[in-house]
């Protein structure tokens, strides 16, 4: 056949069978974690540098949000969100994951500084880089990328981070 008419009878075929002989799937989206890293969110204003040597002292005395960010590709065909993230990693066993973490106040720290050498202080939260890609699963059960993209996802997890060098030197300089 050619032409029209075998255009035609393709497009009035039945979809192919699902990967079990018989069976479709359910159109659907999925959310996949392609990568998970570990990423603190430092809290601003609670960055100490003291010494040489004594005793070092830090407190958070202020309550303070850390909000996941959450980035996507260009050419996005759907509406993920970060709270479909955050369930996904749910599901993962990541429970301790949330979109939005509030640092209360009342953290303090006190460390004795080695001699000659300074010590940095800074408070953080911990949580995720999280790498992700939507997909759309059509009925024959083929899957097509829709959305990509990455995302910063704080935890229930908070603390002081602590270091000492020979110089007083911001972090990052």
């Amino acid at each position: 056949m050619s032409g029209f008419l075998s255009t035609a009878l393709v497009a009035l075929l039945p979809p192919a069978p699902g990967p079990d002989g018989g069976s479709r799937c359910a159109p659907r989206v999925d959310i996949e974690i392609d990568r998970l890293a570990p990423r603190n969110f430092y809290v601003p204003r609670a960055h100490y540098i003291d010494g040489p040597g004594g005793l070092m002292r830090g407190t958070v005395t202020r309550e303070h949000n850390v909000i996941a960010s959450f980035g996507r590709g260009r050419d996005a065909q759907t509406s993920i969100t970060i709270d479909d993230l955050v369930r996904e990693l749910h599901t993962l066993g990541f429970q301790h994951v949330e979109a939005r973490h509030k640092v209360f106040a009342g953290h303090e720290f006190r460390r004795e500084i080695s001699k000659g050498r300074y010590g940095h202080l800074r408070f953080r939260v911990l949580g995720y880089r999280v790498n992700w890609s939507a997909w759309s699963v059509l009925g024959t059960c083929r899957r097509v990328k829709i959305d990509s993209g990455v995302a910063s996802v704080p935890a229930r997890a908070e603390g002081w981070r602590y270091r000492e060098t020979r110089r007083p030197r911001p972090v990052g300089s």
